[in-house]
């Protein structure tokens, strides 16, 4: 018999939450099968939380602590979730949850903080567990929160969106008309600005700068920006050069972009396309 593979828990606070899952199989010397029969997931699935490799979701948690009889797993599951974001985007989440005001242009995707259930679920399918997805989805939901709290304020987004990103959504049909109506609902918010830059528009700087966010401290009113790389990566800086720069760029780039009032035709005659 293989012996299990050994758990290193100070590699990460995710893999020190699945040592803790072993731990507890191991005093209670149940197999992953049985484990996995308690907490209605494969024998897989209970493997890849064990590794660190996916982090139960809550309602997980809670029939783990039942199995142990423990709390542990429920009281720690939102930090362990959290912690499986790569650090760069981490520290794009926690610079939003902190922020006044975020300035946003986006190229070829949707803005984080706009995307629909349905859009997030198309980006991140494939190659990974339907529980792994869930975790994914439910995180990028949590992070939106930003815009809807009211303590101690919601952060107040403008947004600018090249139509290409409105024209070309993974997903098929229906994930684009339920993308479109979203950003048509999430516009209609008062803290919440939508503009479009035409497809036909030429040239202008956002080709050049690419995707980047500017957040405004809610504290101390200290910028701080993100700019996206490829595939999903990304770097936040603090460089007062580069983010003045990408401020005249985002000025540059409103300059092109439509009314809010033409934007939200544009985006029901897109919308009308799917029908």
């Amino acid at each position: 018999m293989t012996p299990p593979k050994q758990l290193d828990p100070s590699a990460s606070f995710p893999q020190h939450y699945g040592w803790r899952i072993r731990t507890n199989r191991d005093e209670k010397e149940w197999t992953l099968e049985q484990l996995g029969e308690k907490i209605a997931c494969s024998k897989s699935q209970v493997s890849r939380f064990e590794h660190g490799e996916a982090v139960p979701d809550r309602a997980t948690a809670k029939l783990l602590d039942l199995a142990f009889g423990t709390t542990y797993f429920s009281e720690h599951q939102e930090v362990a979730e959290r912690e499986t974001i790569p650090p760069p985007a981490r520290s794009l989440a926690e610079h939003e949850a902190r922020g006044r005001t975020a300035r946003e242009y986006a190229l070829g995707g949707m803005p984080g903080l706009l995307q629909s259930e349905a859009y997030i679920r198309s980006l991140v399918a494939g190659g990974i567990t339907p529980e792994a997805i869930e975790s994914i989805v439910a995180e990028r939901l949590r992070r939106q929160g930003v815009l809807d709290r009211t303590e101690p304020h919601p952060l107040r987004l403008t947004t600018l969106i090249d139509e290409v990103a409105l024209r070309r959504m993974p997903g098929g049909p229906n994930v684009e008309r339920e993308q479109i109506a979203h950003l048509i609902e999430r516009a209609e918010q008062p803290n919440i600005t939508i503009q479009v830059i035409p497809f036909h528009t030429k040239g202008y700087l956002g080709l050049e700068a690419g995707p980047f966010t500017v957040i405004e401290d809610a504290k101390d009113s200290r910028l701080v920006a993100w700019r996206e790389g490829t595939a999903g990566t990304g770097e936040m800086t603090n460089d007062a050069t580069t983010i003045r720069k990408l401020c005249e760029a985002y000025d540059s780039i409103r300059t092109v972009a439509l009314p809010t009032d033409l934007t939200i035709q544009l985006l029901r005659t897109i919308q009308e396309s799917f029908e």
